[in-house]
């Protein structure tokens, strides 16, 4: 197209019909050029690229070509959007680009060249925006939705905001009052009137970073502190400072601030009060019932040694008793019996041994004016503390039994004969008991 004619060449005067003839000539083609020879405004526009100047409707892959300047490209679908070269195209070329559907149409520009910074572009449902050439590359401005200041519901998959080259993550609002947030087209959390839901898991300093973390406000993994775990934290110092929660001992005999005797593994259950003062319940998971043992302890700061009870179920009531350094260890009373008798033992250390059936020979030997019988022996049921004698006591049934006489004494057996004022030619039965301790347990 040449360029309009000078108005010299066409005013000037001595002009001649052969000169004004080609001006006029250029004047027309150039007009033309410009605004097209029918002389509607739609024609105009298209001719000189004006913005929004031409309209097109696509639904399958296109590829824009120099004719398409200003052309308001509506699309739906899902497929590729090509570029002409920038140059062809020449600094200023724009397309207004809009995504009618629930696709996503990709932009992409010819060759190594860019939109936006990138070798393509996606743009999401609702989205549109225009697409102008620099001359080398492209660009885009806007790509918001159609109503001004908003933007499309979106879907997870292809959220209605989402950032450039990842249409699949950013934000949509699925409902009133519903706003989701997706990654990689995956709803991860959910705001709504009622809070928020959060989908998959949580990690980073927003929660705990240890089993044991106190940092405040942090959320709680499950497992910390024992919560839901299959094994809770493990402890070997009880007199440090401990937060509330479920902890276990790997050894009892290794471990500081637990009772004195105990050996194996433990379980604590530690709750807090104000100033740091701690409660708290020891237990020994062991597979006998007998042998189970449960203790309680407090202590009135923060740190340092627990003073412990130990718990007495119903199963430690009655069973073995024991000790370890003076401390009862087992349970409240033992019983037992053997031929020789009967036998409790408690757990304050005293011992006592029965025999209701001692037999005695007959007593018709001359004692003074009295008579005895032999020797007998009653071996006690269970032993006493070695070193120490219990105390004896001996009763029988019959009126000419004055009394007995002990003859040897040790803390396994005594010796006695019976004494009575007249001869006694038949067995007597006699009841024996012996009380004394089984331990030194003061």
């Amino acid at each position: 197209m040449p360029a309009a004619p000078s108005f010299a060449d066409l005013a000037a005067s001595g002009n001649l019909k052969g000169t004004v003839r080609p001006a006029l000539g250029a004047l027309r083609e150039y007009t033309t050029g410009v605004l097209a020879v029918d002389g509607t405004i739609a024609t105009a526009l298209a001719t000189l690229g004006a913005l929004g100047g031409q309209y097109l409707l696509r639904t399958t892959a296109y590829s824009v070509t120099s004719a398409d300047r200003g052309r308001v490209i509506d699309t739906t679908g899902t497929w590729t959007l090509s570029l002409l070269a920038a140059a062809s195209a020449v600094a200023g070329f724009s397309v207004v680009l809009r995504n009618l559907g629930t696709g996503t149409i990709t932009i992409d520009p010819n060759g190594s060249e860019t939109v936006d910074g990138v070798t393509t572009l996606a743009i999401g449902p609702g989205r549109a925006g225009i697409v102008i050439c620099t001359g080398t590359a492209w660009l885009t401005v806007g790509l918001t939705a159609s109503a001004a200041g908003l933007t499309a519901a979106g879907t997870a998959a292809l959220p209605g905001m989402a950032g450039v080259g990842d249409a699949d993550t950013g934000l949509s609002w699925l409902g009133a009052a519903v706003l989701a947030l997706s990654a990689g087209g995956a709803e991860r959390a959910r705001v709504t009137s009622a809070g928020m839901q959060v989908t998959g898991l949580i990690s980073g300093t927003a929660v705990t970073q240890t089993a044991t973390d106190t940092t405040a406000n942090r959320l709680l993994k499950v497992g910390d502190f024992g919560l839901g775990a299959a094994k809770p934290p493990a402890l070997t110092d009880l007199t440090a400072a401990i937060m509330p929660g479920q902890y276990h001992i790997v050894d009892l005999a290794t471990a500081t601030g637990v009772p004195a005797g105990l050996t194996g593994r433990g379980t604590l259950v530690v709750t807090r009060a104000d100033g740091g003062r701690g409660w708290f319940i020891l237990a020994l998971p062991v597979a006998s019932l007998a042998s189970q043992r449960h203790f309680f302890g407090s202590r009135s700061i923060a740190t340092g040694a627990i003073t412990w009870v130990r718990a007495i179920t119903d199963n430690e009531i009655v069973g073995t008793v024991s000790q370890t350094a003076g401390v009862p260890t087992g349970s409240l009373g033992q019983f037992g019996s053997s031929a020789n008798g009967n036998f409790e033992r408690r757990a304050s250390g005293q011992a006592v041994c029965t025999r209701t059936d001692q037999t005695t020979p007959n007593a018709s030997t001359a004692y003074g004016s009295l008579f005895r019988s032999a020797d007998i022996v009653w071996t006690f049921p269970t032993a006493f503390f070695a070193g120490t004698l219990p105390a004896v006591a001996f009763s029988a049934d019959n009126a000419d039994v004055l009394g007995f006489r002990v003859i040897s004494l040790s803390n396994t057996a005594v010796t006695f004969q019976l004494v009575a004022n007249a001869s006694i030619a038949t067995t007597t039965t006699v009841r024996a008991s012996a009380m004394g301790r089984w331990s030194d347990m003061a």
